[in-house]
């Protein structure tokens, strides 16, 4: 009997634990679901900025060498410090 007994509220217990799992099953995977489209969305918009940056640099044109003057170039004492 008390064998009976333990294993019946050990199955009380189990189907509690289920239950409990299987009824927040669906929260978790709502909010889940929430936050990926909300990442997808910084994505795609992060994506769209970084075509923009890199349509603005091809249209630069390319510095020639007589552009780099000396005042723009670091003192040796700097680099090695």
């Amino acid at each position: 009997m008390e064998v009976a007994g333990g294993l019946m509220i050990m199955g009380g217990l189990l189907g509690v634990l289920c239950m409990a799992v299987w009824l927040s099953l669906p929260i978790l995977l709502i909010s889940l679901r929430n936050r990926l489209a909300e990442s997808r969305v910084i994505l795609e918009e992060l994506s769209q900025r970084i075509a923009a940056l890199e349509k603005r640099l091809h249209c630069l044109p390319p510095p020639s060498p007589s552009s780099v003057s000396s005042e723009q170039t670091v003192p040796k004492s700097d680099q090695e410090g």
